[in-house]
């Protein structure tokens, strides 16, 4: 995606609910949810893009950091977008030859 796709994107998503905003999110919508209704910072280790389109990453993570107003209330949330795609092939690639040596030795007579 491109950075002009990803503003649009937010223009088109801007005021909705966080589940329909950031619905890919799964399991960390309502954290993320806390950061923008309670300005609480939220690290989202790894998501799967795989299913959404248009997309740049199969696997991304993400930092949302609170911005706060004069009065404490938060103003924006900024988020920070992390692709982790090679990282994620690399660990699934090292758990599929994992399971495969451990097949092996598992078949070799003792």
């Amino acid at each position: 995606m491109t950075a002009a796709q990803a503003r649009a994107l937010d223009r088109e998503t801007e005021g909705q609910p966080i589940e329909r905003r950031y619905g890919y999110l799964g399991q960390w919508t309502e954290q993320v949810r806390q950061a923008f209704d309670h300005g609480r910072e939220v690290f989202v280790p790894e998501v799967s893009l795989e299913r959404y389109s248009p997309r740049s990453a199969d696997w991304v993570s993400f930092h949302f950091y609170p911005v706060r107003d004069a009065q404490g209330g938060v103003e924006q949330v900024v988020t920070l977008t992390q692709d982790i795609t090679a990282r994620k092939r690399a660990e699934l690639a090292l758990d599929a030859s994992r399971a495969r040596l451990e097949d092996l030795l598992g078949s070799t007579p003792a």
